[in-house]
């Protein structure tokens, strides 16, 4: 019997709950999720500082071991049934592979692009789970080019922030440069920095603000190099109104990230009227008119990067059309009223769409037994008798 989407059980997987990209994009579907009124529950590998988030949305985090036959017995003993199961980024690779055997109707939400090639690389199981696995969705056009070089069975939901916009920014006589996130080699901070410093040789009343965690060796090295640069001011991670503030004590958001499936940053970015500076590699470069509201660099290019930033400061006249530009391209492209437009149609998609099963095949079966006249295969909750031949 077909289920409609209303009122529907669903179990969320996530890889842990630190404040980082995909964790908050699984709190932002919970939520999502509850405003329909569905059923949701959680597992997760490990714990994090977003786990308070979800226990005020009166989700109570369970904690599972990463392994098929820990994931496999757990599912066996929960009380409830789910009508679907989300697994969010590729790290949650082994629980999508367990979870088909039970014929739930799953969805891997993968948020990876060139990370998720590095992966793949170093952990054959993933791959062989990756071009396999029959009902994958990811984050933007740009994830979904990198993922279907390993299986082309994959759909976007493009990601989307919810509009907290205050009006724009006063002005200030210099042009003020921002970043925000994990502050890391990937994230492009190390460039950034080497061509601000030479910015500022330059343009000596420029500014650039940095914002992320400062515990990590690599952030702690790049505070030492930049020790006698007053220009630049290290803000630590922000949330709330703190954001808010960091925002509006910017002109220009700068994303330098080698690669990046689509940055919530970016999007927070327009979001909030600010020119952008991001590399062909991100997936948020949809809401990027290369040269207009922002520019599109090559990861790891210095040089360009620091063309871009002069460009900006030069052009300084035309800085207020580029940050309407970017207000318009996020209330076009990038609100949030576009990913929970397609977050409804991902559940009326998939609400019966369940992993296929190869009788002929049956390779993933729990136990099997035999009677008189069949063999019974136990494939999670379902049973399948299949008559046995008479002998001659």
């Amino acid at each position: 019997m077909k289920k409609n989407n209303a009122n529907i059980r669903i179990l969320l997987v996530s890889h842990d709950l630190s404040l980082t990209g995909a964790p908050k994009v699984l709190l932002w579907l919970a939520k999502c999720l509850l405003s329909n009124s569905h059923s949701v529950d959680l597992w997760s590998i490990r714990s994090g500082a977003l786990e308070r988030e979800f226990v005020s949305l009166g989700i109570n985090p369970e904690y599972v071991d990463n392994e098929i036959c820990s994931i496999e017995n757990k599912f066996r003993q929960v009380s409830k049934r789910y009508d679907l199961i989300i697994c969010n980024t590729i790290v949650t690779h082994k629980f999508a592979k367990a979870f088909q055997t039970f014929r739930t109707p799953v969805i891997w939400y993968i948020h990876e692009s060139g990370f998720l090639e590095d992966s793949v690389k170093l952990v054959p199981e993933l791959k062989k789970v990756l071009e396999g696995f029959y009902n994958i969705y990811t984050v933007s056009d740009y994830a979904k080019s990198i993922i279907e070089k390993y299986n082309k069975n994959v759909r976007v939901i493009p990601n989307g922030v919810e509009d907290t916009f205050g009006g724009f920014s006063s002005f200030a006589s210099n042009v003020r440069f921002g970043f925000i996130g994990t502050i890391s080699d990937l994230k492009g901070c190390d460039i950034l920095i080497s061509s601000f410093l030479n910015l500022v040789k330059i343009y000596p009343d420029v500014y650039l603000r940095i914002a992320g965690n400062l515990d990590s060796d690599f952030a702690k090295d790049l505070i030492r190099q930049t020790k006698d640069c007053s220009n630049i001011i290290w803000l630590g991670e922000v949330n709330d109104v703190a954001k808010d503030e960091f925002f509006n004590s910017i002109d220009v958001l700068c994303a330098p990230s080698i690669y990046d499936s689509c940055s919530l940053s970016v999007l927070e970015g327009v979001m909030k009227g600010k020119a952008i500076i991001t590399t062909k590699t991100n997936g948020a470069k949809y809401v990027i008119k290369d040269g207009i509201n922002g520019f599109l660099i090559s990861p790891k290019d210095e040089n360009a990067l620091f063309d871009c930033m002069k460009k900006i400061v030069e052009t300084f006249d035309q800085l207020k059309q580029r940050q309407e530009l970017s207000r318009e391209m996020y209330l076009s492209y990038a609100h949030i009223k576009y990913q929970e437009n397609a977050v409804r149609k991902m559940l009326t998609d998939n609400i019966n769409n369940r992993p296929p099963l190869k009788i002929s095949k049956i390779s993933n079966y729990v136990y099997k037994e035999k009677t008189e006249t069949h063999k019974i295969y136990h494939i999670g909750r379902l049973k399948i008798k299949i008559r046995r031949k008479k002998r001659s």
